[in-house]
């Protein structure tokens, strides 16, 4: 037992260590390392895992008949055996929980980012954006109109090269400017840009802060506006954040919105509120639409091919196990046949013998799964957490319920030539 505790312990701290490593593959190699670790201590204590599982279990086995209760009392005499026919399904349920605990984290991380990002369901824009006539008004006004549509969005962006680089300035029409700007702010608030304000991102802000004095370049040439906010990082729509009044003062040859963001009502369907966008730039083809709901659903599709994928190869590993359960509840009957024969002549009848060993199979594949659902689950995490810093974790309940299930039902395969044999 000691040895196994320490090696548990072990385990952890491993685990521990990779957390505060910022280098995600070391991290990914350390997890990798802890578990193989953690399986080690699990195959030295899984006797003892056994015994307290069976134990738990046994007062309500008792209560639902005499087969039941003997079959606890047979898989608690003999622990040893029935840790080492459960351990191979200990671990395909350890991998096949834990990449299930990755997908589904991943999935749920993935999908913040690009709502995030990409809060509309789609983006119309066209392909000449600065001193272009930009998306004609007449596509916002019939989206506008549209009982599909909730909420457009006009984004207006021009560009000028700086001493820094390249600076992109970015106003919104249509909702106030802190809704529709992505991202949060290290300083101020995007709410107090206004006329002669501006939010701005650190490299652009350099060492001012928010009340500060900076000179921007703009169309116009250099005019200088009080920093209301300093975002966090680097903004994929803007480097400077504008009011739409300064906007039209300082780029008039910006003439129109280069994209739209469209979002649905919540009572239009998918192909609703798809036909009502296509319909609002049809005979306009120098407008591009993209769909952010299907570029969402293109990279659930790619995680779930590789989640069956993977899952397909780890079942091989659950087929394997479930045959060396059978394999060894089949000498446990051999050598147990002048027991069951005693059992038969006090009057065990034939199928309570064949539910007996059924219910043993069922709790050796029963207490694989679990051990190898809580290991699955850790180390799912840990890896999902190496990988990602801003990670969303998730614990696929569904799935592992399903895998539990099919556990339950590959004992009672198990059990079915060995209770012939019997």
């Amino acid at each position: 037992m000691a040895t196994g505790t320490v090696l548990l312990l072990a385990s952890a701290g491993v685990v521990a260590l990779a957390r505060q490593n910022d280098e995600p593959t070391t991290g990914l190699y350390l997890v990798a390392g802890a578990g193989l670790v953690a399986f080690a201590g699990v195959i030295v204590l899984s006797p003892l895992l056994v015994r307290a599982a069976v134990a738990a279990v046994s007062p309500l086995m008792r209560a639902l008949g005499v087969s039941t209760a003997l079959a606890a009392d047979n898989a608690r005499r003999n622990p040893r055996r029935a840790a080492t026919a459960m351990i191979a399904l200990t671990v395909g349920a350890t991998l096949i929980t834990g990449y299930s605990v990755v997908n589904a984290s991943l999935m749920a991380t993935t999908t913040d980012m690009l709502d995030q990002r990409f809060p509309a369901d789609y983006q119309v824009r066209t392909q000449l954006t600065e001193e272009g006539p930009g998306v004609p008004p007449e596509v916002a006004r019939d989206l506008r109109e549209s009982p599909e549509v909730a909420e457009v969005v006009a984004q207006r962006s021009a560009s000028a090269e700086t001493g820094e680089g390249l600076v992109l300035y970015t106003t919104f029409r249509g909702v106030p400017l802190e809704e529709a700007a992505d991202g949060g702010t290290d300083a101020g608030d995007l709410a107090d840009v206004g006329p002669g304000r501006v939010a701005v991102v650190a490299d652009v802000a350099g060492e001012r802060s928010v009340g500060d004095t900076l000179a921007l370049t703009t169309g116009e040439g250099e005019r200088e506006y009080e920093i209301a906010a300093v975002a966090e990082g680097a903004q994929d729509s803007w480097s400077v954040l504008m009011h739409p009044e300064d906007f039209a003062s300082a780029f008039p040859g910006v003439r129109g919105d280069d994209t739209l963001l469209v979002s649905g009502a919540e009572s239009a369907g998918d192909e609703e509120l798809r036909d009502a966008v296509y319909a609002a730039v049809e005979d306009r083809p120098r407008l591009q639409v993209d769909s952010m709901a299907q570029r969402r659903q293109q990279y659930e599709d790619v995680l779930n091919t590789a989640f069956l994928a993977v899952v397909a190869m780890l079942g091989l590993a659950v087929v394997i196990a479930v045959f060396g359960i059978a394999n060894t509840l089949a000498l446990s009957v051999l050598e147990r046949t002048r027991e069951s024969a005693v059992l038969r002549a006090m009057g065990l009848k034939r199928a309570q013998l064949r539910v007996m060993l059924m219910w043993e199979a069922v709790l050796m594949c029963l207490i694989g799964a679990l051990v190898g659902v809580g290991l699955g689950v850790f180390f799912g995490w840990a890896a999902s957490a190496a990988v990602l810093d801003d990670l969303l974790f998730r614990v696929p309940t569904a799935q592992i319920a399903a895998f539990l299930a099919a556990a339950v039902a590959a004992g009672m395969l198990a059990s079915a030539l060995p209770s012939r044999r019997a």
